[in-house]
C-alpha cells in the first residue's frame, strides 16, 4: 500500500511540474523571441507602462567622446608651488591648491560638432595671473564665458 501512495504522489507532484511548465511556456517563448530580436537588431524595447502596446524605437547615436584636458597651469600636480619672498630659495616657496582645476588635476570636456577647445583657457573655463611673488589667482575665461569651448571657424 504504501508503494502505491508513493508512486501516486509521484506521479502527482510529476504532472503539477509539466503542468506549470506548459502555463509558463508562452511567456518564456515571447520573452526569448525578444531576446533574439534584440540580438539580430541594434534597437531596444520600449516599455512605457505595463500593458501598454510595445514600441520599438532605435537607440540613441553614440554619445561623443570625451576628452581630458590637462590643467595648463600645475600640469595635472593639482598644487602650484610659489615664492612669497622672491628669493629663489627653495625652502621659503609655499603650496596652493591649482585655483583653475581647483586640485582634481584635469577636465573632462565633450566637445560637439562646430566648436573646438578655447585657445585662451585651453578648455579648462578659467584664465590665470602668475604673480612675481604670490599666490596665482584665477578668474572665468572672457573668450569662451566660463565653457572651455568656441565655435569652430568653417
Amino acid at each position: 500500500m504504501r508503494e502505491l501512495l508513493v508512486v501516486i504522489l509521484i506521479g502527482a507532484a510529476g504532472y503539477l511540474a509539466y503542468d506549470d511548465y506548459y502555463k509558463q511556456r508562452p511567456a518564456l517563448q515571447q520573452a526569448q523571441a525578444e531576446i533574439q530580436q534584440l540580438r539580430q537588431n541594434p534597437l531596444r524595447l520600449n516599455v512605457a507602462t505595463p500593458g501598454a502596446p510595445r514600441a520599438w524605437t532605435p537607440v540613441a547615436p553614440t554619445p561623443l567622446a570625451a576628452t581630458r584636458i590637462v590643467c595648463p597651469l600645475c600640469h595635472g600636480e593639482k598644487v602650484v608651488v610659489y615664492d612669497p619672498s622672491g628669493s629663489g630659495n627653495p625652502l621659503s616657496r609655499e603650496t596652493q591648491t591649482c585655483p583653475v582645476c581647483l586640485g582634481v588635476g584635469y577636465r573632462v570636456l565633450t566637445i560637439p560638432p562646430g566648436q573646438k577647445i578655447c585657445p585662451d583657457c585651453q578648455g579648462m573655463g578659467l584664465v590665470y595671473l602668475r604673480a612675481s611673488n604670490g599666490p596665482v589667482t584665477a578668474r572665468n575665461c572672457a573668450r569662451c564665458g566660463a565653457t572651455g569651448l568656441v565655435e569652430a571657424v568653417k
